[in-house]
């Protein structure tokens, strides 16, 4: 999540991946995975970083692009099957506070 953006587009922004990811992602009997982590991005830069590695190392996500900010990449949803091993991606990303 981008943290150079005002806070009420963050949460926008944090809630259009939540349910993007929520919906892409199902356990094996088909009942949906719920685990939220919010990272703060510094800018759309470090998330278009993050992007290119998830995409290198083939991990399911979703990266949102904003309509109204000129579909800049705002935030980024990582399905939920990857995080025994997402901290090599998202370990410089800090909670959100």
């Amino acid at each position: 999540m981008r943290t150079n953006i005002p806070l009420g587009n963050q949460f926008a922004q944090l809630i259009h991946v939540a349910g993007m990811s929520f919906i892409s992602s199902k356990t094996s009997r088909g009942s949906p995975i719920i685990n939220s982590v919010a990272l703060a991005a510094p800018n759309e830069e470090a998330l278009l970083k993050l992007e290119h590695k998830l995409i290198k190392h083939d991990v399911a996500h979703i990266a949102f692009r904003e309509p109204d900010m000129d579909n800049e990449l705002t935030a980024i949803g990582i399905s939920p099957e990857y995080r025994s091993n997402l901290r090599k991606f998202v370990s410089n990303f800090p909670l959100i506070k």
